[in-house]
């Protein structure tokens, strides 16, 4: 099988995301069966594995290892640090800084972030990245939501996590999920004792970036239902049209033996025959 760069490492053009062995998508497969895919996938070529401690918490990593383990030269597997599904203490720090605008769509402002780099020398040592091109790109994620340029690196709802988590890496602090759970927990204890101590405004303590309820998301909420309502009855702007695969022949084949499911033909895959080929065409 042909074999792409990713970082160091040589991989497999489609890797195995490891989420739906536990749950997420339905009703997850007995053990039993998880581990009968993981060990085909890797007999058919694939040698990139993705799971995280987010999945299942902990029980995709438990079924992956337990599966895999004897084979560990053989493959790479990709994690994920930072979120794990469970309460840690002082998970949500950040989100208690009262600092900055406030916004429904922004819960951690970058005015917080500038008074919580002073208080804590373990989150300043996150200021190159957050306020630099890492800050900037996530910022840009999210303009949609936000309605604030990129270069203001207000960074929006969810993709704060992602933020997070990609500057903790790139700062250096990621080589193993113990090292990185342990930067996090200097750097929540850092902040709470602050907004504890009356240096930093601060609502109460709380866990998670879940941001807070704020006037006027009771109406929106209500609103925004009816259209949801509208659309889950009446398959309002709904399609059902089957998009075009992305890959070459090899690509949409192995995934369709993985699968065992229709693929649909793609500009890159012309000579794959599929067993409902005259339909799709």
């Amino acid at each position: 099988m042909n074999t792409r760069a990713l970082g160091p490492f040589q991989v497999s053009p489609i890797g195995l995301g490891c989420m739906n062995i536990c749950h997420a998508y339905g009703n997850p497969p007995p053990p039993e069966q998880a581990e009968r895919l993981l060990l085909a996938a890797l007999d058919a070529g694939v040698n990139h594995f993705d799971t995280a401690a987010l999945y299942g918490f902990g029980l995709s990593e438990k079924i992956v290892g337990k599966a895999l383990s004897a084979h560990r030269s053989r493959f790479t597997l990709a994690s994920k640090c930072g979120m794990q599904g469970v309460d840690i203490k002082g998970d949500g720090a950040m989100v208690r800084v009262q600092m900055g605008p406030e916004s429904p769509y922004v819960p951690v402002t970058r005015q917080a972030r500038e008074a919580m780099y002073a208080i804590s020398p373990s989150f300043a040592k996150l200021q190159p990245f957050l306020e630099g091109d890492h800050g900037r790109g996530w910022a840009g994620a999210g303009t949609h939501m936000t309605k604030q340029p990129a270069a203001e690196r207000q960074i929006g709802g969810g993709w704060m996590t992602w933020a997070l988590r990609d500057t903790v890496a790139a700062a250096g602090f990621c080589h193993d999920a113990k090292e990185a759970m342990t930067f996090y927990q200097k750097m929540a204890d850092d902040i709470n004792r602050a907004c504890d101590a009356g240096r930093l405004p601060a609502y109460p303590r709380r866990s998670g970036f879940l941001p807070r309820w704020q006037a006027g998301q009771t109406a929106e909420v209500l609103r925004t239902s009816g259209i949801f309502f509208n659309f889950v009855v009446s398959y309002q702007s709904f399609n059902a049209h089957t998009l075009p695969s992305i890959g070459d022949d090899n690509d949409l084949r192995l995934f369709r033996d993985l699968s065992r499911d229709r693929v649909s033909p793609g500009a890159d895959a012309t000579n794959l025959i599929l067993p409902n080929q005259f339909a799709l065409d």
